[in-house]
């Protein structure tokens, strides 16, 4: 087995942030 890079987990991490504040932004725009 092949070590995840570190490099690899920051991206992940990254994509993951930026998937979360939009999804909040969706939420905020959105009245319940």
């Amino acid at each position: 087995m092949r070590e995840i890079s570190v490099n690899k987990l920051r991206e992940l991490a990254t994509d993951i942030e930026l998937e979360i504040d939009h999804l909040r932004q969706v939420v905020n725009a959105s009245s319940f």
